[in-house]
């Protein structure tokens, strides 16, 4: 292995190379970089949309809900939520908990804007133990009464603004348990708040009100009955564990079986899949323009395997064995991706630490060319001031594996072509 380390460094370094095939062996170079460096830096952009969107996630919603079902089926709310919340914040990883009436509604405005919503009745003072509402709140605040905050988009969407009036409507289920309808029910509000989570779905279709206020407009006020509690944990990566804690811990301490919890991630499984297997899809994708950088080598490794005919029959007929001619070009094939594969992570690396600064010169470029303000990243349209992106090691090594196997693969079939001359053909015309 010495000898053909020896040999294929020697090889590098020599000058004598014919001017087509340093060419291509430069191109290579090039191709692999680019590759590595492309891979790095869309991986870190997706990894960086992916934390902050679960940062987003998290943050406007708590890491577990709780809630009861009453045989399975109509909720019921929960009594003496006081004590209840007490209970759970006195449990171990919890950090915060708060009751919370959620439900459905449709809202209207006064100047034509009809939008379906999700509304939460809160405590505020508790709600910001375990949500990002107060740090969230552009403009106003929740108070007491018929009082609303919207969501901006949702605001947007009903043509309204703080100091506007708009009409609620929620569904009332009136009868026996088995024989109930749902009506209507509508009441004015006024909009006291807007608030902007950076995640458009709960700007669109979520808005905050009194938890009195809810528990009236859901039928919850008799009792003083809730239908939620929100938890917030000390690790939000082990809420689904926690929340089989808590849940088992309630249903213990009632002695009631009906209730039952889901955490943030339980909640966004659709979603959070859907981010996996997008990342996953654009890996395979950016993987193969690095497979077909690296097999650049077999042109390259091909040439040099035939303008270095002669040395191969000279070290045949000296007695070096096929393996070690093998080994030779494999190692030039290895060094070569090597060093193609070392800018290319520094590129990488550099590029997405600095990607913002690399939009805004690629956008004034195309603005200059196009003679028009040109954003490569709207902040209207994603909801980032900035583009994220994060450095994740596991996908630097994944990337590095990736090219080193295109790499041995690439330069395995001229390698062995090589070591398979006779030396005496090697030798013929020489």
């Amino acid at each position: 292995m010495r000898f053909s380390l020896f040999v294929g460094l020697r090889y590098i370094k020599s000058r004598k190379r014919q001017t087509g095939v340093a060419i291509i062996a430069l191109i290579t170079i090039l191709g692999v970089s680019l590759g590595v460096m492309c891979a790095i830096v869309v991986l870190s952009v997706l990894t960086g949309f992916d934390q902050q969107l679960r940062k987003n996630i998290i943050g406007n919603r708590s890491h577990i809900v709780i809630e009861k079902t009453a045989m399975g089926s109509e909720p019921e709310g929960m009594t003496d939520w006081e004590s209840l919340v007490q209970e759970v914040e006195s449990l171990p990883h919890v950090e915060g908990a708060s009751p919370v009436v959620a439900g459905e509604a449709l809202i209207v405005s006064d100047y034509g804007g009809v939008a379906y919503a999700q509304l939460f009745g809160i405590l505020p003072d508790l709600e910001e133990d375990v949500t990002d509402f107060k740090e969230n709140l552009e403009t106003g605040k929740l108070g007491e009464g018929f009082q609303i905050v919207l969501g901006g988009e949702l605001a947007s969407s009903l043509n309204v603004t703080v100091g506007d009036t708009i009409r609620v409507y929620v569904p009332r289920a009136i009868g026996h348990i088995y024989t109930r309808q749902a009506y209507p029910i509508g009441r004015g509000f006024k909009v006291t708040g807007i608030f902007r989570s950076g995640f458009n779905e709960y700007d669109l279709h979520q808005a905050y009100l009194p938890l009195e206020t809810a528990q009236r407009l859901y039928g919850y006020f008799r009792g003083n009955r809730i239908n939620q509690i929100q938890v917030k944990t000390d690790n939000p990566d082990r809420a689904t564990l926690i929340t089989k804690d808590v849940t088992r811990h309630l249903r213990e301490k009632t002695g009631d079986p009906f209730y039952y919890g889901q955490s943030w991630m339980e909640q966004n499984q659709t979603f959070l899949d859907a981010l996996y297997q997008e990342k996953s899809i654009i890996f395979v994708i950016v993987s193969l323009v690095i497979v077909v950088a690296a097999f650049n080598l077999v042109a390259t490794l091909l040439l040099l395997v035939m303008e270095r005919t002669r040395e191969i029959g000279i070290l045949r007929a000296l007695g070096a064995s096929r393996s070690q001619i093998l080994s030779i070009f494999m190692v030039q094939g290895f060094v070569t991706s090597s060093v193609g594969g070392i800018l290319g992570l520094l590129g990488g690396v550099a590029i997405s630490r600095n990607v913002n600064q690399v939009a805004k010169g690629i956008g004034r470029l195309i603005g200059f060319v196009t003679r028009e303000p040109f954003e490569v990243f709207p902040q209207e349209i994603y909801y980032f001031s900035e583009i994220p992106a994060a450095v994740d090691p596991q996908d630097v090594l994944l990337i590095a594996v990736v090219t080193i196997l295109a790499t041995l693969v690439g330069a395995f079939y001229p390698s062995w072509w090589g070591s398979r001359l006779p030396p005496v053909d090697a030798l013929r015309y020489e």
